[in-house]
């Protein structure tokens, strides 16, 4: 059982429904820093809802979640993803 990680940002002022953009990172094995990046504000100030994933295989989570990608590209990462607006 690996985990993976969700950052929401939404609006100070949300809207009863507001849009979801889900940003899942490139690459099989990097990550989303927790950093300032201009982009992300825009997109929250314009009233979207951003969901940034990391899924499992990200870098940052431990040897055994980096292990766990190779021979799961296209279905782990894709599931995690595809997960986390449940969330």
């Amino acid at each position: 059982d690996l985990d993976y990680e969700i950052i929401v940002i939404s609006p100070t002022e949300m809207q009863n429904k507001c849009p979801l953009i889900i940003m899942p990172h490139g690459g099989p094995h990097s990550c989303f820093p927790a950093g300032f990046l201009s982009r992300r504000i825009g997109f929250v100030k314009l009233g979207y809802v951003l969901c940034i994933v990391n899924y499992r295989g990200s870098v940052g989570f431990g040897e055994n979640n980096l292990n766990s990608l190779p021979g799961n590209i296209g279905t782990q990462d894709v599931a995690d993803v595809q997960m986390s607006h449940f969330s």
